[in-house]
């Protein structure tokens, strides 16, 4: 894993010196030759020594990682993965679209459940949550399922995420909605079991 990568990684070691304290030496060599004598010059001459040591540790620490054995590598990949979902959904605040692809991924996945009874999408005011509700209309109805009316916009906030709301006996359609989503998309609705008959897709805001 990287953490191992990082163990075996070392802080000291001749190279990193030597390599340091080259840089550092060439740049007072350059600095002096142009007849360069301020001392934030000086200073900065110094900070290319230090930075070049940490160039040196970041190169040895991903020489360890590239060279981590096939398990190791692929756990270390499965944590970068991780961590770049984490990212994204950290500094995406919208809910995103659904093109055409996504659209069609989700039809398939629900084609064959039971139509009725009748699906019902409410979302926030936001335009991100109208607009997946428009899109999300759209491919359960290609797949076949009975959406009767339009999604509706509720006139107040409404708790954020996705939901799906279903009588018990409606959790297999609920769950295969939940799939579907998830697979097009990466997005986690919760299941939200109610004493309704209508099974229910309420969009409130992204956190």
């Amino acid at each position: 894993m990287s953490r191992e990568a990082w163990r075996e990684t070392s802080w000291g070691g001749w190279l990193k010196f030597l390599t340091s304290v080259s840089v550092v030496v060439l740049t007072f060599g350059l600095q002096w030759s142009f007849g360069v004598r301020p001392f934030n010059i000086t200073l900065l001459c110094i900070a290319a020594g230090i930075i070049a040591y940490g160039a040196t540790t970041v190169a040895q620490f991903i020489s360890k990682l590239i060279n981590l054995p096939p398990q190791q590598r692929r756990e270390a990949q499965s944590q970068i993965e991780l961590l770049k979902k984490r990212l994204r959904a950290a500094t995406e605040r919208d809910w995103p679209r659904l093109n055409s692809e996504k659209k069609r991924m989700i039809a398939e996945d629900v084609r064959g459940v039971v139509a009725f009874p009748y699906v019902s999408i409410f979302t926030d005011g936001a335009s991100d949550c109208r607009i997946l509700g428009a899109d999300l209309y759209e491919a359960l109805s290609d797949g076949g399922l009975s959406i009767p009316m339009l999604p509706t916009t509720y006139g107040r906030t409404l708790p954020s995420g996705i939901a799906i709301q279903f009588r018990e006996d409606q959790r297999g359609r609920a769950v295969a909605i939940q799939a579907a989503l998830k697979r097009a998309t990466d997005i986690d609705a919760r299941l939200q079991p109610t004493a309704d008959s209508t099974l229910k897709i309420v969009i409130g805001c992204r956190v």
